[in-house]
């Protein structure tokens, strides 16, 4: 049934002032606004923004029959997926006898061809993740990145990498990768979700006790270098394997108590979202007496 063709006709002999055919649908009074339309890639999204049922109808503007016909409740919304470059739709009452709003000529854009990305990476706090779009087409596609964490954005992680932090444990990270090109519809596409994140694991040094193992004689323990940064340290001291009650600082001056013993300490590094972790220093020589 060539219908688009036919109620383009009476649509225009309307317009005209002249007779419409007898089977063509009647045109409703001009002036309400029926549907809205948004366009994406390979798709047509029609909203009826009135506050009735209304019947649409699409398809090939030169072909002689309609692609097809739906009804769409008032406030609604219904995609329409295309490989057409171009149609037109109308919106018809409810019955299909009356037109109320048509014909328009919609153009569906051009677009880059993607790809799903893929994250890389330990998920762990304070390992790094990186997002791989994968191949896009044409050439000359430019990539935009957000980080999610669940369904929320990631303030400011909006590149390609992205580093694991506290808030991440437990969380499971994915990324939206958006491919732009002049002259084409820019596309986002979005990677799967990560497994949870994994608290993370400080890398630490074995510190050293610096000065002489003398009575009276201060002794100051280096951590060392440990990462990453903003780690705060904790200190405890030892005679020969024990707990020197109340040296709790970086520094312990030996006593008497300490002749013949050996000195070392046991450093801790904590760090939100990181395992603590501790790590003791190798002894001193004997503690002996001040020459």
């Amino acid at each position: 049934m060539k219908k688009l063709r036919w109620i383009a006709a009476a649509l225009i002999a309307l317009v005209m002032g002249l007779t419409a055919v007898a089977s063509a649908p009647t045109a409703a009074a001009v002036g309400e606004t029926y549907t809205k339309v948004t366009l994406g890639c390979g798709y047509v999204d029609i909203r009826n923004i009135s506050s009735t049922k209304i019947e649409i109808m699409y398809g090939d503007p030169s072909a002689d029959a309609e692609d097809g016909t739906f009804l769409l409740a008032a406030k609604k919304t219904k995609r329409v997926h295309t490989s057409r470059t171009s149609f037109i739709f109308l919106a018809l009452d409810a019955t299909g006898t009356t037109l109320l709003e048509g014909p328009q000529t919609t153009y569906t854009p051009q677009c880059v061809t993607a790809k799903t990305p893929k994250i890389s990476g330990k998920t762990r706090v304070g390992e790094t993740l990186t997002a791989k779009p994968g191949t896009w087409a044409p050439a000359g596609v430019t990539f935009t990145y957000q980080w999610y964490r669940g369904s929320k954005k990631i303030a400011d992680a909006t590149s390609s990498d992205y580093v694991l932090t506290a808030a991440d444990k437990g969380r499971r990270i994915k990324v939206k990768v958006t491919g732009a090109l002049d002259g084409y519809q820019s596309v986002t596409k979005t990677s799967k979700v990560t497994a949870k994140v994994k608290i993370g694991h400080l890398a630490a040094s074995t510190p050293v006790v610096e000065g002489s193992a003398t009575v009276g004689a201060a002794l100051t323990v280096n951590p060392g270098t440990w990462s990453p940064e903003g780690i705060t340290f904790t200190y405890r001291w030892y005679r020969s394997g024990h707990l020197i009650n109340g040296a709790k600082e970086s520094s312990y001056t030996p006593t008497t108590a300490d002749l013949g013993k050996k000195i070392s300490a046991k450093v801790t590094g904590r760090l939100a979202g990181f395992e603590t972790k501790s790590v003791r220093s190798a002894a001193t020589s004997e503690v002996l007496l001040p020459v």
